[in-house]
């Protein structure tokens, strides 16, 4: 697990986006430019976007996004 922060699009933002299993994006929190990065380095439908705000939508999100990539 690896958090950024980043609201510009960094080296290490774009390589986190293109490198990482899983990506939970907080669109409520960032920047156009960070994602943008993001989206330059992974398309949406790769990308985990939250349905609610706070630890829990994450939680809920990225546990719906590992048991719909189990074959």
């Amino acid at each position: 697990v690896e958090g950024n922060s980043d609201t510009v699009a960094t080296a290490a933002l774009h390589t986190l986006a293109a490198r990482a299993d899983f990506m939970i994006v907080d669109t409520r929190h960032a920047t156009h430019a960070a994602t943008n990065a993001i989206d330059s380095a992974r398309p949406r439908n790769k990308q985990i976007l939250p349905a609610g705000r706070g630890t829990s939508a994450f939680l809920r999100a990225l546990e719906q996004a590992v048991a719909e990539s189990i074959p």
